[in-house]
């Protein structure tokens, strides 16, 4: 088949008034919803979200004017297959992530990448034996290749629910971070979007419990971030309070040209007993700068999303529920203050909301959502500046044209390699010791390096537990005699497993092995030579 090319006259519905009205539904009767979009190298749109009453991951290719050209079903309807998150990666691939009940009723968090004909390349399910339901959240792929990937729970208490995890370009872990709020007074903690800031600075959005001032026993609902460098490592983390007692939740996040974050997200009022979307802006360093309702009636909703139209205004998407009972759902055109510049009502009030919004290449905003009428489906709206439906292209588009066979829409299963155990780490910590054997020894001894290397530390009302799976750079085993005097050493390569050494000349006796990395102690094991 000849790839596609779309031809503006080809567009039947170009001339008709309801194509200007840049509303597109995609469902086919068997219940879709819609959790993110981009626009890809082609100037075409790609959506996912789940399909089939979430048995499946669901990919939507269509043209810039949102006509469906491919769509892929991943999974099994046996078992569920939830997306949250799609980007297109440096190669004009596609990087995928989300959770799958495929090898545990709980779901795990899986990430998948796939090639420029949306092909499978690598998949990888991180399996825990908590019985717990793991998500994958957010991907984004750094100036290296390698991937950031957020996802919630993963170990093993209640607590330990924002993990940041980085794999290289072949899906391979390479570190894992698990945030936890195991000291009060923070609780019940979630990470919900990802931003990379700069390449070394990488900002999570989310929402935690935190109790008012002089109260010790109960915890409200406050937003929360997490500022962390490009080795994982936390700069800074802020559960939302302003004066103390500031109640809301956040969604997502975007920063301006001096690192400052402005936060689609919600207000409570305690007076009206009223939540309000909201517009939150905080400072490079994490301080609260301020709170601006972009609703100021009676309501319960949040802002969902948040995007630059330029320097100084701001598109966002919101949704909530008057006095009345009646459902809203709006864009809005606001200044860095949430002064409504311009707005534009959502028809239909989506039921679920607005869960992203990308920019286009022409500075248009492409949203997506799930909505409920009669049938769960995925809604799509494209709208300018102006806050109007966007209008038709009558140009000449090709699409999918890295790809050199058409691109089939078909249904496939998700087929994963397994990180098992990916909460060891957290509980039994095997994999982080040296083996050395046979010991006693008396020719040759080899030393069975640590799977991973474990570092952990307290900061703020934060444990932080950072596992290495790969070694940046050289490392030393060191050997010492029972009088503490250094007697060999060696250097070992980043991709080394094992070491093998003969030990026929050493001295009878205790020696202390010891793994330096960095100028720190990874561990030490004793070894004893016998004639």
């Amino acid at each position: 088949m000849k790839k596609f090319i779309l031809v503006s006259i080809l567009l039947i519905c170009a001339a008709s008034n309801s194509a200007q009205n840049w509303v597109r539904i995609y469902g086919d009767e068997s219940s879709a919803g819609g959790n993110y979009v981009i626009e890809t190298y082609d100037k075409g749109y790609l959506f996912t979200g789940p399909k089939n009453n979430y048995k499946y991951t669901w990919v939507v290719k269509t043209d810039i004017n949102g006509n469906m050209l491919w769509s892929k079903r991943i999974g099994e309807y046996a078992t569920q297959t939830i997306p949250m998150c799609i980007e297109q990666t440096f190669d004009n691939g596609l990087i995928i992530c989300g959770s799958t009940s495929i090898h545990d009723p709980w779901n795990d968090a899986f990430i998948q990448k796939l090639d420029v004909c949306a092909e499978p390349e690598w998949c990888r399910i991180l399996q825990s034996d908590i019985y717990d339901s793991d998500y994958g959240q957010r991907v984004k792929q750094l100036a290296n290749g390698s991937y950031l990937f957020l996802t919630r729970y993963l170990g093993t208490e209640d607590y330990d629910r924002i993990h940041l995890n980085k794999l290289d370009e072949n899906g391979n872990i390479i570190w894992q971070h698990a945030y936890s709020s195991g000291n009060w007074p923070v609780f019940n903690e979630e990470g919900w979007d990802l931003t990379i800031v700069n390449e070394n600075r990488y900002l999570i959005t989310g929402w935690c419990y935190y109790p008012d001032p002089g109260d010790t026993l109960i915890g409200a609902l406050r937003p929360l971030f997490i500022m962390a460098d490009s080795a994982g490592d936390m700069v800074w983390e802020t559960p939302w309070v302003m004066d103390g007692y500031y109640i809301g939740r956040t969604r997502s996040s975007t920063v301006d040209n001096e690192e400052n974050i402005y936060t689609a997200g919600s207000e409570y009022i305690v007076e009206e007993s009223d939540f309000l979307p909201a517009l939150l802006k905080t400072s490079p360093s994490g301080e609260e700068i301020g709170s601006f309702p972009i609703i100021q009636e009676d309501a319960y909703g949040t802002a969902t999303t948040i995007s630059w139209i330029n320097d100084s205004t701001l598109f966002m998407s919101a949704g909530w529920v008057d006095n009345q009972d009646n459902d809203h759902c709006a864009f809005f055109k606001v200044d860095t203050f949430g002064n409504i510049i311009d707005s534009m009502n959502i028809i239909p009030a989506m039921s679920n909301g607005i869960y992203w919004t990308t920019k286009t290449f022409d500075d248009k905003f492409v949203s997506v959502g799930t909505h409920y009428d009669g049938n769960w489906d995925m809604y799509a709206f494209k709208v300018n500046e102006n806050m109007e439906y966007d209008s038709i292209y009558t140009g000449y588009f090709e699409y999918d044209y890295l790809c050199p066979d058409s691109i089939e829409t078909e249904t496939y299963e998700l087929e994963c390699d397994i990180i098992v155990d990916i909460d060891e780490p957290f509980t039994t910590k095997e994999g982080s010791k040296m083996k050395v054997f046979p010991n006693p020894a008396g020719e040759q001894v080899t030393i069975q390096l640590p799977e991973y290397v474990i570092t952990e530390k307290h900061s703020g009302n934060w444990d932080i537990t950072k596992v290495n799976y790969q070694y940046n750079g050289p490392a030393l085993l060191e050997f010492y005699d029972s009088f503490g005097k250094k007697t060999h050493s060696m250097e070992i390569n980043s991709s080394q497993k094992e070491v093998s050494l003969d030990i026929s000349g050493w001295k009878h006796g205790l020696y202390v092995v010891v793994l330096m990395k960095e100028g720190r102690k990874v561990d030490q094991q004793n070894l004893v030579v016998v004639d």
